[in-house]
């Protein structure tokens, strides 16, 4: 009988699953035809009112279009997350890929690291993404309806209330209602319009989803940073791996291999494609190319980009002069000695780190696109790692409907005397494996009175601005309560001053800085230029890393040279067997270049400072050491060296 009553139960729990799929997968039909029903309903009004209806639906579909044109072209955000440390000499990639190297447009990065190493994912959700197009719409679709003076003109009488528009972003089409008061008066008619209603066809959804599915596979195979292996291996006149019975190594010039990358890059990752989009393959062998996902969307094109005039950062390991050579193998042993009477050996294993940026674009059947961009990182030969465990939230999982469990959350803060303050205005969601549920927001009190799905292990996560998030392990199974903790930030004027030679002065126009902020206890990291007026801090305790920059006017030169490259290889005969050598030299030219600006300071200390100091204070005064003005290349290459010398002599920050 007992297993009869378990079978049931297996049963039963399968159909719920199922109901549970079927009715998420039909979400977006029965949306759109309750939606066209309700458009169609909106026509049936008074012949004088259709002119007030189609006016203001045309500026609505105007905005929607405009939004949705912006969104798409710069990777899902209407307004781009802001990057607290703008682009610089210091910070080349930023947290978007800057096009056309003006400006504008730019980019999200769904995955990129930061001018400090620090891993960063900026994956939208399709409910940010409506809730921006909703924020749009509010914020212009006024300015194209002008009072509505054109139909003022015309004899009308109108006026209007508050616009709450509604977007839905399905497959193939976008949505829009508007709940929108407009009480119009012509003559001695009158009549109130409520609602009005526009759509946009356009793949954004689906493009949306096919987008997060490959920014998920590239998170997971590193399948960009393989090719871009791959492209250093193929590639002979880039140095990589390999031997030769050449008497005298090979050398290569440094600025030539950063170029070659670069033009091979912008070669060969255009030829990637995804499984199940719409591409074709001129041979068989381009099947090399082509990466298996998870969705199939044969209506979509994927293209991949990378411009040569896009930032691309290399560090080639133990090798920093002008010149890469080759390591003669035939001195290191006895045996080579030997054998080097008859052939010359030598080896080549040289160890990139690299950074740059890739584009990726998907292209609908109507030509309709949509773009985001991702960093590629090789880390010593190897795909950079998935540290992270970098996925996109699934705000709209069928986990987040099954809200049966009572909660209340009570989130609170340090005050600057220490004692612990409520948080009201504090938006609360809940994370279940991938699934991310928006729970609410605390109301006056601070309180959040709600329902949760059950989850084991899940992450209780609360937000607030001016607060750096909290974060709570929770099981919710049961009815429970949790109190995280907020760390309040304090948002600090920026003074910086230079010691120079011994003397502390202001910075020069000449000169500009950069501080890194990383506590690590708190994984909370931020930056900030002397250009920038203020910096965001918690308490806690820092390592603080600076840099300076200091123009170079004129330029700093460095000639173009003849680089002699000497290596001790086996004398011909019977003396190479006994271990006797000659120097053989090569002689490599090198094309003369300019530098505009050059690093000239900086140090690495530590500091820490807590919330009643940060609370009284409003000014933070940073110190960078000066250094000597770098003259030639081998002191650009002493930077590191220099900044563990000036750790010695700068200062902690303080307060005031």
């Amino acid at each position: 009988m007992k297993k009869a009553q378990v079978s049931l139960y297996i049963i039963i729990g399968l159909v719920l699953a199922a109901l549970i799929g079927v009715s998420y997968v039909l979400k977006d039909k029965v949306f759109t035809s309750g939606w066209e029903k309700e458009q169609q309903q909106s026509l049936s009004i008074p012949e004088k009112a259709k002119n007030v209806k189609l006016y203001t639906e045309s500026c609505l579909q105007e905005t929607l279009t405009e939004g949705v044109m912006l969104m798409a072209n710069q990777g899902g955000y209407i307004t781009p997350p802001e990057d607290f440390l703008p682009p610089s000499p210091f910070n080349p990639f930023s947290n978007s890929l800057d096009l056309f190297n003006s400006g504008s447009p730019r980019v999200a990065y769904w995955f990129y690291e930061t001018a400090n190493g620090v891993a960063k994912s900026q994956i939208p959700t399709k409910e940010s993404m409506q809730q921006e197009i909703e924020n749009y719409i509010t914020t212009n679709a006024e300015e194209c309806l002008n009072d509505f003076s054109l139909l003022t003109q015309q004899g009308y009488d109108i006026t209007s209330g508050r616009m709450v528009p509604r977007v839905e972003i399905a497959n193939d089409k976008i949505y829009l209602t508007v709940d929108y008061p407009v009480r119009l008066k012509h003559a001695d008619f009158t009549y109130t319009l409520n609602k009005f209603y526009a759509s946009m066809d356009h793949s954004l959804g689906k493009m949306f989803d096919q987008a997060v599915n490959i920014i998920q596979t590239e998170n997971t195979k590193n399948f960009l940073e393989q090719y871009a292996l791959d492209v250093l291996a193929i590639y002979k006149e880039i140095p990589f791996s390999g031997i030769d019975f050449e008497c005298a190594p090979k050398t290569w010039k440094r600025t030539d291999v950063i170029n070659t990358i670069r033009n091979a890059f912008a070669a060969n990752i255009p030829m990637i494609k995804i499984e199940g989009t719409s591409y074709t393959l001129s041979n068989d062998f381009n099947k090399y190319f082509v990466v298996e996902t998870d969705e199939v969307y044969s209506d979509l094109t994927t293209q991949f980009t990378y411009s040569p005039d896009w930032p691309l950062l290399v560090d080639i390991l133990d090798e920093n002069g002008p010149v890469l050579q080759g390591k003669p193998y035939t001195t290191n042993n006895a045996m080579s000695k030997f054998l080097g009477q008859f052939f010359c050996l030598n080896e080549y294993h040289f160890v990139y780190d690299m950074k740059f940026p890739v584009l990726i674009t998907l292209t609908d059947k109507n030509d309709n696109t949509f773009q985001f961009a991702t960093m590629v990182i090789i880390d010593n030969n190897q795909p950079r790692q998935n540290q992270l465990s970098i996925s996109t939230p699934d705000t709209s999982s069928p986990v987040c409907e099954q809200r049966t469990v009572p909660m209340k959350i009570a989130p609170v803060s340090y005050s600057a005397d220490g004692s612990l303050v409520s948080v009201r205005d504090a938006h609360v969601s809940l994370q279940c494996g991938a699934a991310v549920c928006s729970l609410g927001t605390t109301d006056a009190s601070g309180i959040l009175s709600t329902t949760a799905p059950p989850c084991v292990n899940g992450n209780l996560i609360v937000e607030r601005q001016g607060f750096y998030r909290g974060e709570e392990l929770i099981t919710t199974v049961e009815e429970s309560t949790a109190s995280p903790i907020l760390e309040p930030i304090y948002n600090l004027n920026v003074k910086v001053m230079v010691i120079d030679s011994n003397n502390v002065r202001p910075l020069q126009p000449t000169e500009q800085a950069l501080f890194t902020f990383t506590e690590r206890d708190k994984d909370y990291t931020v930056s900030t230029v002397s250009t920038a007026p203020s910096v965001s801090l918690v308490a806690g305790s820092y390592e603080i890393t600076s840099s300076l920059i200091v123009n170079s006017e004129p330029p700093f030169k460095i000639p173009e040279q003849n680089i002699k490259v000497c290596n001790d290889l086996p004398k011909e005969g019977v003396l190479g067997i006994v271990g006797l050598t000659e120097k053989k030299c090569v002689t490599q030219k090198i094309d003369a270049t300019e530098l505009p600006q050059v690093a000239s300071g900086g140090a690495t200390i530590s500091w820490s400072t807590t919330r009643q100091q940060l609370a009284s204070s409003k000014t933070v005064t940073l110190y960078v050491v000066r250094s000597a003005m770098p003259k030639t290349i081998q002191d650009i290459t002493l930077t590191d060296k220099q900044k563990a010398e000036n750790a010695k002599k700068t200062k902690e920050p303080t307060l005031e």
